[in-house]
């Protein structure tokens, strides 16, 4: 501390000794008037006691100075030797990073190295001195010696003589012992997982009664085998379901394999005609062990909702997908009925107890997605109730069917409406019917399920980790080849008396040419049913035709699309489309499709330029599924119809990443 500073905190202090001696000087100036001889004494006595007051003050100063010098003396001492011995190691350095100050533990820990002077992105490459200067808070983690550090940081400022320099602290965190701790807690969760088999019992139905034991036998021996290497409790819940309980750290053989699992039920045959499949379930890192019991069921559903044989794992919200490159033909004829027929009861229900019925579709509609909401809106109508379809776009794809409903004469104006209208019919008793979509970013209208209480989803496309959430009833059939053969099916059982209007079986059939490429793909015993279903109630398939047609520019268009085809890797065909107007959806898959005419092709592939995106329609023969290589593009779709649109990537930048998915997914390691 300055002596001038003591020397004015003492005056400051001894402000009454002044007083005091001020009124000495002015009784003694009185009595030098009256009384001159006591004067003359009491100032000698005053001035002895100032004269002693100024040698004891000054003393008293100097005794001060003296003890506060020592103690900040002492104090820079200790807290000099407490810097170097500190157990946590840490440096200082300026804001170019140049080192300025070292602790022992630091020197310790860096060994040999120079640091004094030395600039930190010199001592860690990892470090930029950048980031620790902007950022608050440091989220770096650095090994040295085997030892894993994170690193914290202190701003000081050093004041001297009216300047500042701000100083940086760098403390380095021992956090070896804490990471394995976290690692071996980590490893220690308790991860649940489902195993269901898809087709238990049309597998049981196709082999002879006396080897139902024997295939049952097989199934369990395997899974029962699969728990003893997982160390893991298996429990048979129902005839067809199994639980798995092991602990996390086995999760990974799990992954490492690929899940062959499925694949080793698959090879079970002692003369069943269909493969048994399985679909897998996992649900990881749950708030407890309800949660994660919870997780491994979505897990399970979207697993099944996808088609089956495969594997999901949930771990918080993320999904992660095994599988499903085998096609499933899957036909089920009986099985399907009971389910329309239970799920038609149970719509019908529904219906009865609401006021209202809005029905919507996908963005950028195509003849599936409206004829199965106009298919709904007749289920609706004959059960008493009014129905409202959501449309706020009529593309090429729907034109002419649009064209002919309206020239129909059968519907009321307000048959149709735009998101805005819906949200101002929409109450407590309203219900919303959402079809051919259970993306919930994909439909025609989000902001309704701001409002909507009660949501029924009605839909064929394969699950995708993003799916409509907690619908009070829902109809989703991967096998089923378009969502129009599903609202068909469900429309037989929802009213005693069937009476569709000519356009609207029109348009249902319609729906299920465009999705089936005119009865070629995804077409099962129930799609012809359907089909036979709609014919006997007025189906013209000379009517249906005019809906496809084409102009001249479009063949053309289509036409030079084709001639600039590549063939990559000899079996897929890859073209651009460019795009003439904003209704390039039905071109795309229609000329997709023409793609898979060429020779040796197995699956093709369309890119088309629409404005802020790259559209993209995909299609094969059977044997790739084009779903999964539309997920990794931010797709989805079927096992061969799929699409996507992507933002943010030129149409090349798309092409690279398309030729780079279709060789992941035929990495002979890669099952996802």
């Amino acid at each position: 501390m300055d002596y001038k500073k003591i020397e004015k905190l003492v005056k400051k202090n001894n402000r009454v000794v002044y007083i005091f001696f001020l009124i000495l000087i002015c009784t003694n100036s009185i009595w030098l008037l009256y009384e001159p001889q006591v004067a003359l004494i009491s100032v000698c006595i005053v001035g002895a006691l100032y004269s002693h007051y100024l040698i004891t003050s000054s003393d008293f100063k100097r005794n001060i100075y003296n003890a506060v010098t020592q103690y900040e003396d002492d104090v820079v001492k200790y807290k000099k030797d407490a810097n170097l011995k500190s157990p946590v190691p840490y440096m200082v350095i300026d804001i170019h990073g140049d080192v300025k100050w070292v602790n022992n533990k630091c020197k310790n820990i860096l060994g040999d190295k120079k640091l004094h002077e030395e600039n930190i992105s010199t001592i860690f490459p990892d470090i930029n001195v950048e980031d620790i200067i902007e950022n608050l808070t440091i989220s770096k983690e650095i090994i040295i010696d085997n030892n894993i550090y994170h690193l914290e940081k202190k701003i000081i400022k050093i004041e001297e003589d009216d300047d500042v320099e701000n100083l940086i602290t760098l403390y380095f965190i021992n956090i070896t012992e804490y990471n394995k701790l976290r690692e071996v807690y980590e490893a220690d969760k308790l991860v649940i997982g489902y195993f269901f088999i898809d087709n238990f019992q049309e597998v049981i139905d196709s082999i002879e009664e006396v080897k139902s034991p024997m295939l049952i036998g097989l199934i369990e021996r395997k899974l029962g085998k699969l728990g003893q290497d997982m160390d893991a409790i298996v429990k048979k819940i129902e005839r067809d379901k199994f639980m798995f309980v092991f602990h996390k750290d086995r999760l990974q053989s799990f992954i490492t394999n690929k899940f062959m699992i499925l694949d080793d039920i698959r090879k079970i045959s002692i003369g069943n005609e269909l493969p048994v499949t399985l679909s897998i379930g996992i649900g990881v890192d749950g708030t407890n062990l309800i949660g994660t019991s919870e997780y491994s069921k979505d897990a399970l559903d979207l697993a099944i909702g996808r088609g089956g044989d495969q594997a999901v794992i949930k771990d918080g919200e993320n999904y992660e997908f095994f599988g499903g490159k085998n096609k499933k033909d899957v036909d089920n004829t009986t099985g399907g009925k009971a389910r329309a027929r239970i799920k038609a009861y149970a719509f019908r229900e529904l219906v009865n107890n609401v006021d209202r019925v809005i029905i919507m579709g996908h963005r950028n509609p195509d003849l599936d997605s409206l004829g199965a909401a106009l298919g709904m809106y007749r289920a609706v109508e004959m059960l008493g109730k009014k129905a409202h379809i959501v449309l706020n776009e009529v593309t090429a794809a729907i034109e002419a069917l649009f064209e002919k409903i309206e020239n129909s004469g059968e519907y009321a104006r307000d048959t149709f409406i735009r998101t805005a209208e819906a949200l101002q019919k929409f109450d407590e008793d309203t219900l919303l019917v959402v079809v051919d979509v259970n993306n919930p970013t994909y439909v025609d209208a989000p902001k309704l399920f701001e409002v909507a209480k009660k949501i029924v989803v009605i839909d064929h496309h394969i699950k995708s980790g993003t799916t409509i959430e907690n619908p009070i009833l829902a109809y989703q059939e991967a096998y089923a080849s378009s969502t129009s053969e599903l609202v068909t099916q469900l429309i037989q059982y929802i009213s005693d008396k069937v009476e569709l209007k000519e356009v609207e079986v029109d348009a249902l059939i319609a729906g299920i040419i465009v999705d089936t490429k005119n009865f070629t793909f995804k077409t099962g015993v129930k799609t012809f049913e359907a089909a036979a279903f709609l014919r006997r109630n007025g189906a013209d398939s000379t009517r249906v035709k005019v809906l496809f047609q084409n102009d001249l520019d479009s063949y053309k268009a289509r036409a030079e699309a084709v001639g600039t085809t590549e063939i990559y890797k000899e079996h897929f065909a890859i073209t651009i489309f460019k795009n003439r107007d904003e209704n390039d959806y039905l071109m795309i898959s229609q000329l997709a499709d023409e793609l898979l005419n060429i020779t040796g092709v197995k699956a093709s592939f369309v890119l088309c330029y629409d404005g802020n995106k790259i559209l993209l329609s995909s299609r094969s023969l059977g044997e790739m599924n084009v779903e999964l290589i539309a997920e990794k593009l931010g797709g989805g779709g079927h096992f061969t119809a799929a699409g996507a649109q992507i933002k943010g990537m030129t149409i090349e930048e798309v092409r690279m990443k398309l030729k780079k998915s279709i060789d992941e997914y035929f990495k002979g390691d890669d099952r996802r």
